[in-house]
Order: structure tokens, then C-alpha cells, then sequence
């Protein structure tokens, strides 16, 4: 697994190491299928293809797998409130029905005095937060079932 940061540099990634022989599968937002870049054309100019090479994960996004209790709990141990209140549950409910990360990601930089880089950082301070295997959220444990069963092939 590489994080790539964002999806053109996943495609180039994928393509090299593609192209040197080495078995690929992105793993991306759901919501990344509307996008130009993860149409099969685009994919075919790469040398990959959907059904072989990419799978998706999340509602719409990766971070949208996690709960509003998970989220929670990470923004009060990373990120506390300026105005010294606790982020509570329905801070992120509040967001579930659009772009969830940049949502989250906006509400975060406006309401704590402490610096969060972007995405990548926040999401790898919510998984690094989790305490036991058990609170993975569900979709993830399938995703890294289904990473484990393609390695073994």
C-alpha cells in the first residue's frame, strides 16, 4: 500500500509500477468513478483497466467509513476546539450528506487553533487513533480482506 495523495499521482504510480510488471489495484473514493481520470478510456491509456485495477471504497469517500463518534474523538485529542467546547457527534453528521472530507477538513481549520496540513494528515491521525483492530470500520476490513486475497493469488 502507497499513498499517493491524490488520484493523478495514484494513476502514475500504478502506471509504473504496471509497466514493470507488477500487479496493481487502486483503491480510491467512490466517488472518484464520476471522474475523467478512472474512465476506462483513461485507464486503457495507462495500461489498466477497471475491472482489473481499481477498486473503490467508502459511501462517497474513505473518511465517510469511519463513524461520527470515531471522528469525534479524533478532532478532541488532535484538534481541539478554540473555543475550548468538545467536538460532539453531530459536528460530523452534519456532513454526511456532502463532500465529507472537505466539509470536515474546513470545519476543523475554522474552529481550532491547531494547524491540520490537509486530508492525508487528517485521516492517518484518525486511523492511527484507533485503539483495536475491532474498531476498523467494516467496509475496511473487507477492502483489506479483499487486498490480502489478491496478494495470495
Amino acid at each position: 500500500m502507497w499513498p499517493c495523495d491524490n488520484n493523478d499521482g495514484a494513476l502514475r504510480f500504478a502506471q509504473y509500477l504496471h509497466r514493470n510488471g507488477r500487479d496493481v489495484l487502486l483503491v480510491v473514493d467512490e466517488d472518484s468513478r464520476e471522474l475523467k481520470a478512472f474512465s476506462e478510456a483513461s485507464l486503457s491509456r495507462h495500461g489498466l483497466s477497471i475491472q482489473q485495477h481499481v477498486i473503490t471504497v467508502g459511501t462517497r469517500e474513505l473518511e465517510d467509513c469511519f463513524s461520527d463518534a470515531q471522528w469525534a474523538t479524533c478532532a478532541n485529542r488532535e484538534w481541539p476546539r478554540a473555543d475550548g467546547q468538545q467536538w460532539v457527534e453531530s459536528d460530523f453528521a452534519s456532513h454526511r450528506t456532502e463532500k465529507f472530507s472537505s466539509k470536515t477538513e474546513k470545519m476543523i481549520r475554522e474552529n481550532s487553533s491547531v494547524e491540520v496540513s490537509g486530508k492525508p494528515e487528517i485521516l492517518s491521525k484518525l486511523a492511527v487513533g484507533l485503539s483495536s483492530a475491532d474498531e476498523v470500520p467494516e467496509p475496511l476490513r473487507a477492502l483489506f480482506a479483499e487486498l490480502i486475497r489478491r496478494a495470495d493469488y
